[in-house]
């Protein structure tokens, strides 16, 4: 895609426990990523969840024309 104006739509799949991430425009929908989910809970390995959440909003941001310039990367 080009710099225009997009959202990113994430779907998760339970039973694969796999994240995607899709750029959206208008009718038009392009995978952008798919990852697994940490087989970790939250109460079993904190520390590991949040460095994925982390993970994935940078990953969001850095795709993002429109943060990318307001963050001037």
């Amino acid at each position: 895609m080009t710099s225009e104006t997009y959202s990113h739509l994430i779907e998760i799949n339970e039973k694969e426990r796999l994240l995607t991430i899709y750029r959206v425009s208008g009718a038009d929908r392009q995978l952008y990523t798919s990852v697994k989910l940490p087989e970790k809970t939250w109460t079993k390995n904190p520390e590991e969840i949040r460095e994925f959440c982390r993970t994935l909003g940078e990953n969001i941001i850095l795709d993002s024309p429109q943060a990318r310039k307001l963050f001037e990367i």
